[in-house]
This record gives C-alpha cells, structure tokens and sequence, in this order.
C-alpha cells in the first residue's frame, strides 16, 4: 500500500475499533482529559511526589474554571464576544486533543485564556465584603 493507503485503512480500522469497543473508548478518553488537566494516570512511571507539581495548582484551575463556566452559561451576555470567541477555541482544543494522547503540557497553549477568562469571572461576579472592626480592648484584670 502507498502512505495515502495506508493511512486510511488505519483510520477506518481505529474507527472500527472505537465502535467495537465502546467502553474502552470512554475510559482512555476519562484517562486522557485527567491526564491533560491533573497529569495523572501515567502509564510508565512509577508513582512519585512529582504528582503534586500538577495536581495541586491545576485542581485549582479546575474547579475554578467549572465555576466560571456555570456563571459564563447563566449570565452569557455579560461576557465579552472576543472572550466567547476565544472559549470556544480553547474549548474545541480540548475536546480535541482529549481525543489523543494527552499531556498536561498540552494545557499550556489555552493556559493564558482560561486564567484572562477566570479572572473576568471573578472580576464580575464575585464579591467579597469584609467587616473590619477595632479590636476590643482586653479587660483589666
């Protein structure tokens, strides 16, 4: 076979194994979006405190970034078109490349989107109101 050959017999038997395979599918895919957001599980290496380097800053951006895209859904026209415009990228990369092999670097290229987009969030919605009040003074005893 030619490499054009080649290459679709490959997809429409990747294609037939997914449909085959259903179960399996979803579960590589599960691994794959944990992987890309949390670095974990990783197939070849053994357990490690490195974990933390991701899993501890990213848990963050995750559920950060969940409550941002509820308030975004409950309060769409507030948001900015070239935000929206910039979310739906990012979020077709990641349903993208959630489909393959994925890696938490692969999390760098829309990083800068998601943290511009969870900083307007918070900037519209989220207010916190402090009560500061003099100290009492302690009583003579």
């Amino acid at each position: 076979m030619n490499p054009v050959e080649k290459d679709n017999e490959l997809k429409r038997k990747a294609i037939e194994n997914i449909f085959n395979n259903k179960k399996k599918f979803l579960n590589n895919w599960v691994a794959n979006v944990s992987r890309l957001f949390l670095s974990y599980p990783l197939s070849f290496l053994k357990p490690s405190i490195g974990i933390l380097y991701y899993l501890v800053p990213n848990m963050f951006l995750v559920v950060l970034s969940f409550l941002s895209f509820i308030l975004t859904l409950i309060r769409i026209k507030v948001i900015p078109y070239e935000i929206l415009f910039l979310l739906a990228i990012s979020f077709i990369y990641l349903f993208g490349i959630s489909l393959l092999a994925s890696y938490a670097r692969f999390l760098y290229l829309i990083l800068p989107i998601l943290l511009v987009w969870n900083g307007l969030v918070i900037n519209k919605y989220v207010k916190i109101n402090l009560k500061l009040t003099k100290p009492k003074p302690f009583a003579n005893s």
